[in-house]
Order: C-alpha cells, then sequence, then structure tokens
C-alpha cells in the first residue's frame, strides 16, 4: 500500500478469512512486536486461505512509510477518525501511562467469508501482543 488515499470496503477482503490487527506505538511495546510475527509467517496465514489487513489510527502516510520501512506484505489501513477502533471497543477512553486519548488497544480479530467475527482479542494491558498460536488455531479450525 502506498500513501495514496483510497476507499475500502471490508466486504471485498470477506473472499477469505481475515486476520485484522491493530496496530500501535508506544516506547515499551513497539509497533514491529505484532507486525514483525504475522509478516514473518505469512506464508502459514496464506496456506490457511486468510487475509492479513493491519489497521491503526496513524496516518495514511505514516503508515504507508511503515510498511515500506518494515518490508510487510500486508496492507495497513488507516483508521485515523477512529470509527474502526471505537466498532470494535478497541479504543482506551485514556491510556493509562500518559492520560493520552484516542490510542488503541493491541487487538486481533479472526473474520471469516460472512463477516462474522470467530475470534476476537482487545488486550489492555499494552505490553502484551496478541496470541498468534491461538489466532492460528481458530483460522485452522474456521477451514473445516
Amino acid at each position: 500500500m502506498s500513501s495514496k488515499k483510497f476507499s475500502f470496503s471490508y466486504h471485498s477482503f470477506l473472499a477469505t478469512w481475515s486476520l485484522v490487527s491493530n496496530k500501535f506505538k508506544n516506547e515499551e511495546c513497539p509497533s514491529k512486536l505484532i507486525s514483525h510475527p504475522t509478516r514473518d509467517d505469512i506464508s502459514k496465514y496464506q496456506k490457511l486461505n486468510a487475509t492479513i489487513v493491519g489497521i491503526s489510527v496513524d496516518s495514511l502516510f505514516a503508515l504507508g512509510k511503515f510498511r515500506e520501512e518494515q518490508k510487510l506484505p500486508f496492507d495497513l489501513l488507516s483508521d485515523f477518525n477512529k470509527d474502526v477502533a471505537t466498532k470494535y471497543d478497541s479504543l482506551y477512553e485514556q491510556f493509562p501511562k500518559f492520560g493520552l486519548k484516542g490510542v488503541t488497544k493491541r487487538s486481533a480479530f479472526v473474520i471469516d467469508k460472512q463477516g462474522v467475527v470467530k475470534y476476537a482479542e482487545v488486550l489492555a494491558d499494552a505490553s502484551k501482543v496478541p496470541d498468534f498460536d491461538k489466532i492460528k488455531e481458530v483460522l485452522e479450525n474456521c477451514g473445516q
């Protein structure tokens, strides 16, 4: 994905199982903790017929640069207005460490071809990352 703006419809991804992961930034747990395990296991996700989509409240320009620098083989989408984070209950009222508003929680969702959430993990503790083994297990079971 470049930093070009485009309209996105989640329904365009529903031909495959989807893993949607919010990525976040803070000094203790950089975004790489989520993006790198996903990037490094991309072939496993592809074999499970899963489409990876990263969503962040960062700007599309910041996401374009992050994707390029980290060589991520999946799209990063900007939820700058925090619509998705709000709908998926992934937004801190107030980030505990600095009192910031508008910070998203680390989250991962598996959404099936019909748009039904089959797995949701929303972590209030910013030092934790989603359980990637559990996500792969859910994806494996969804394919049966």
